[in-house]
C-alpha cells in the first residue's frame, strides 16, 4: 500500500510532495517567493548564456531564429531577477489588480446591460463585478500581503489535495 501510494514520484500525483510543499508555502511564503525568483533568474540566466553561445557557434545565418536577442532578454531578465526579486514580486499582483479592476469593470456594464434588458438577476452580475473591483484595488495597493496571502492560499490547496 505505501509503495503503491508513493511510487510515481517523478510522474502522476505524489501526495507526499504536496504535503511538504505546501507545508513550506504556508509557514514560509515570502522565503519560497524570493526563492522561486532566484531560481526563475538563475535559470533564466543560464539559457540567455546558452542561447547566445549557440548564436555565436551557429555556422549559418538563420533569419527566421532570434535566439541571440532572445538569449540577450532572458539574461537581462534574469539578472533583474536575481538583483530585485522583491521588485518583481511586487510587480505581478500589482498587474494581476489592474486585470482584476478591469474586469470588475466590465461586469458592471455587463450588469447594466442586463438591467435594461429586464434581467431579474442583473444584481448579481453587478456585485460579483464590485467584487472584483474591491479585490482588484487590494491587490494594486497591498501587493505584498496579496503575494503572502496567495501563497498561503496555494499551500493550503496543496496540502488539501495530498489528501485526496
Amino acid at each position: 500500500m505505501f509503495f503503491e501510494r508513493y511510487s510515481n514520484w517523478f510522474g502522476g500525483k505524489n501526495p507526499l510532495l504536496y504535503l511538504i510543499v505546501g507545508i513550506v508555502l504556508l509557514i514560509w511564503p515570502q522565503v519560497t517567493t524570493i526563492t522561486a525568483c532566484i531560481i526563475v533568474g538563475a535559470v533564466l540566466c543560464i539559457y540567455g548564456i546558452i542561447s547566445v553561445l549557440q548564436y555565436r557557434k551557429s555556422p549559418e545565418l538563420v533569419f527566421t531564429e532570434f535566439r541571440l536577442i532572445v538569449g540577450i532578454l532572458a539574461l537581462i531578465g534574469g539578472v533583474l531577477l536575481l538583483l530585485f526579486p522583491k521588485f518583481f514580486l511586487s510587480i505581478i499582483p500589482f498587474v494581476f489588480g489592474i486585470l482584476v479592476v478591469v474586469h470588475g469593470i466590465l461586469e458592471i456594464q455587463k450588469a447594466m446591460d442586463l438591467k435594461r434588458m429586464h434581467t431579474n438577476t442583473w444584481w448579481v452580475t453587478a456585485a460579483e463585478g464590485g467584487i472584483e473591483i474591491v479585490l482588484g484595488l487590494l491587490l494594486i495597493f497591498n501587493p505584498f500581503s496579496a503575494t503572502v496571502i496567495v501563497v498561503r492560499i496555494l499551500g493550503v490547496l496543496l496540502i488539501v489535495e495530498a489528501f485526496i
